[in-house]
């Protein structure tokens, strides 16, 4: 062998090793490339991640639209705060229930999409707006902690109002059902809905009107569905030939002057102007209960929302415990969260720890839907006496 062929013989026995080597190690990834999570996964992003996102989307949204019936004034005030937090805008549109869901289905139905939620009444939402398929899911968008904690909420769940978990309600707060004069009546003479039926108040009571919808049929529909007095009881206090009147501030003004000596399903915030004026108007809690109420606290997701981050955003403020204690002074009405300071709210619509409550049918979907117009019929021909005066 030449001595040329001995040398490269050499040289290739050495560079064997080096070649094995090189191709059977494996590099470490880039600094840059993240390392999967184990099956695969990736690490899911932290809550302050989400609301962060949100936040800056919602900020390119440049606004959130909400469509509020009874709940308005209390929205509407909140537009400076909210903007001041959050640097979004707050538009909100007002109208009676009926007004908006009618507004809101005929913008579906021509492809227009204004509205990202909508606060109302469970007649509203329950009817034309879910059964239209106008709304879409929250819970997805519900991000804070303190929004997400259970314990923090009556009856230690998120405030769903239907079995579907597409509308939640603000409020649960006790409904007046009897008020009284106390110039002519003495609150222990109104113990029970029973005392109601004493002839000493015949023609003394005033009634609003539970044949149309609204607070008196609440009331009446409630009282009847959880069976706390039948249809005969009511019989009865037609029978005392007492007033039944649709002017809800008129029944307040009667009762007020001492025209009448118990009201029947008053509007609190009708009673409240001559109350502040010195009227010596009482509420009466009667020992059979009351029913709790949402009033226009029922609120979704309008599907399609234009600013979905700033609907995620103005949800998880409303729910909060910060959102949520503005709204319920505003509205003077107990929220649905159990944290909350009522100091500042009249104490007749604080729920108390130890208060017999019953549901009002009109918090129940399948009610709504499914018996309302036999209870109304059920009022009409019960109370047709009263109209017929």
């Amino acid at each position: 062998m030449k001595y040329r062929d001995i040398v490269l013989t050499v040289m290739l026995l050495l560079l064997v090793p080096l070649v094995a080597c090189t191709t059977t190690q494996t590099a470490p990834p880039p600094a840059s490339t993240p390392v999967p999570q184990p099956g695969g996964a990736a690490k899911p992003a932290s809550w302050e991640d989400n609301w962060k996102a949100a936040l800056d989307g919602a900020r390119k949204e440049g606004k959130v639209v909400v469509y509020a019936s009874s709940i308005a004034p209390a929205v509407k005030n909140a537009v400076p705060i909210f903007k001041q937090k959050y640097g979004i805008d707050l538009e909100v549109i007002t109208g009676r229930g009926t007004e908006l869901r009618n507004r809101l289905i005929q913008e579906r139905a021509n492809g227009i999409y204004v509205a990202d939620i909508m606060v109302s009444g469970l007649n509203t939402i329950f009817g034309a707006v879910k059964t239209s398929g106008s709304i879409a899911p929250i819970e997805p968008l519900l991000v804070l902690p303190e929004v997400l904690d259970q314990k923090v909420w009556f009856r230690g769940q998120l405030p769903w109002g239907d079995k579907e978990r597409l509308v939640l309600n603000i409020f649960y707060y006790p409904s007046t059902m009897i008020n009284i004069n106390s110039d002519f009546v003495k609150p222990d003479e109104i113990k029970s809905l029973n005392n109601l039926l004493d002839p000493k108040w015949k023609n003394k009571i005033i009634i609003n009107d539970p044949s149309v919808t609204g607070s008196g049929f609440n009331g009446f529909a409630s009282l009847l569905y959880n069976k706390i007095v039948d249809q005969d009881y009511f019989r009865k206090l037609v029978s005392q030939q007492n007033q039944m009147l649709r002017d809800q501030r008129l029944q307040a003004d009667w009762l007020a002057r001492g025209k009448y000596h118990i009201a029947l399903w008053a509007v609190p915030e009708q009673l409240a102007a001559f109350q502040e004026a010195g009227a010596p108007i009482l509420s009466i809690q009667p020992i059979e209960g009351t029913y709790l109420s949402i009033d226009g606290g029922g609120t979704v997701l309008v599907k399609g929302a234009p600013h979905p981050n700033g609907a995620k955003v103005f949800l998880n403020w409303i729910l909060s415990k910060e959102g949520h204690q503005f709204i319920q002074d505003e509205m003077q009405q107990h929220g649905a969260r159990d944290d909350m300071d009522t100091s500042k709210i009249d104490q007749e619509r604080v729920r108390k720890p130890n208060g017999k409550y019953f549901v009002g049918a009109n918090n129940i979907e399948e009610w709504v839907l499914t018996e309302q117009d036999k209870y109304l019929e059920i009022a009409k021909n019960l109370f047709s006496p009263l109209t017929e005066r």
